[in-house]
């Protein structure tokens, strides 16, 4: 299957996770811009690296994934588009690459620990924390000085958690946006900025649609997605 965007298209189909809200959201709210290297970890189709590479002229993007598939679509993605010399996917563990290059990180982990297993193996790693989780990332990560920002797109149950985890390993909430399906109803998504350096925290919240009835998209969804989805 291929996701069409207004600068670029995503082909998904040897991808685990295809393309979806989580990744656009992420890939449109991460701040890069004081980033030289950035590292997309657990790229699936390289859709996050992408919006990035769109985004941000300045930084060069490398992105993993530990299954073949996922690494198939990104390379192919990325040689299609109009930014290839800046980015760059590789077949890597995460906790066994180094990272002494980057100076930040960006993920959509997966989170679905608690639900059935795919049948697939790619289905069942990509929708389950064993091997990659946003913990495994924080602490892996703090071991390397030069990493300045780990940014995460997190399910909204999981905040206080994982920015006391965080907090843990000396990393300071710098910016945090709660996501809402509907305006009516509580935040299921989190969009959340660690940084190294202690400083004031920006905290915002927005819904995707009005309501369930008319289900159209709210200002600050289109405002923030407007760049890339062609229905904006």
């Amino acid at each position: 299957m291929t996701f069409k965007c207004k600068k670029f298209s995503v082909q998904d189909e040897n991808s685990g996770l295809k393309v979806g809200t989580d990744g656009m959201l992420l890939g449109a709210w991460a701040d890069v811009h004081n980033f030289n290297n950035v590292l997309d970890v657990g790229t699936g189709s390289g859709l996050i690296s992408l919006m990035l590479a769109q985004r941000f002229d300045k930084p060069m993007i490398d992105a993993i994934d530990i299954f073949e598939g996922a690494v198939i679509d990104a390379q192919y993605n990325f040689e299609q588009s109009e930014w290839k010399s800046r980015l760059n996917v590789l077949q890597k563990n995460f906790t066994n690459y180094h990272l002494g290059k980057y100076d930040c990180i960006v993920s959509n982990p997966p989170f679905f620990n608690k639900s059935t297993k795919s049948i697939t193996e790619s289905k069942m790693i990509a929708k389950h924390t064993e091997m990659l989780s946003a913990e495994i990332i924080i602490e892996y990560a703090s071991s390397f000085e030069n990493i300045k920002s780990i940014q995460f797109v997190l399910p909204f149950s999981t905040e206080e958690e994982i920015i006391n985890f965080a907090k843990s390993f000396g990393w300071d909430l710098a910016r945090i946006c709660q996501i809402k399906p509907f305006k009516s109803e509580k935040a299921n998504r989190l969009l959340i900025d660690f940084r190294r350096l202690k400083q004031p925290s920006e905290k915002k919240q927005f819904a995707i649609r009005e309501d369930k009835l008319s289900k159209e998209y709210t200002e600050e969804y289109i405002d923030l997605l407007k760049d890339f989805l062609i229905i904006f």
